[in-house]
């Protein structure tokens, strides 16, 4: 509470609390805040709210980072991109041909072999897709997949050229193939 003659404490637009050295006694024709009180219209631009925005500062590198990256994805051949990809699925599918307790799909578009789908025969396995997703993150290489219902989601955008064998020499191991 503040004592008479002195004026109360910005609201709730300053992000800290002024200290009494820091307080601001507006003129009888200041151009107050909504209160009648508090830092005048102009202070963002002079800096004398403290601490406003600064959750959301970012420098001119992000800025530049943000617009690289963009132009670079709007420049980019995705017909492409997604071709690579399918050619990796299509190599890992291959490799883990002969697998009996694994259901590949197939050859199939490009966009179903981006992403390529592993059914686990759970049954036959003896475990869960779940517990074959947690030993390839546990393992050596960490492999990183996204398991559902009984399947193993291989996404081959993330997978350098040449990995698909490390894949596919992991999954036998976990398998005991």
């Amino acid at each position: 509470m503040a004592s008479p003659g002195t004026p109360p404490l910005a609201p709730t637009s300053w992000h800290t609390e002024p200290s009494t050295s820091e307080r601001q006694t507006p003129p009888a024709s200041s151009a107050a805040g909504p209160t009648g009180w508090g830092p005048p219209a102009c202070s963002f631009e002079k800096r004398q709210i403290l601490g406003v925005g600064r959750p959301l500062k970012i420098d001119r590198q992000e800025v530049v980072g943000v617009v690289t990256a963009l132009r670079r994805w709007l420049d980019m051949d995705h017909d492409q991109r997604h071709a690579t990809a399918a050619g990796r699925g299509r190599r890992l599918e291959g490799a883990l041909q002969g697998i009996d307790s694994l259901q590949l799909p197939g050859d199939g578009d490009d966009e179903t072999m981006a992403t390529l789908v592993v059914g686990i025969d759970e049954a036959t396995l003896g475990r869960s897709a779940a517990a074959v997703e947690a030993q390839l993150l546990e393992g050596n290489p960490s492999i990183w997949c996204s398991c559902g219902d009984g399947v193993l989601n291989f996404s081959m955008y993330t997978v350098v050229d040449g990995d698909e064998e490390v894949i596919a020499t992991r999954l036998r191991e976990i398998l005991q193939v």
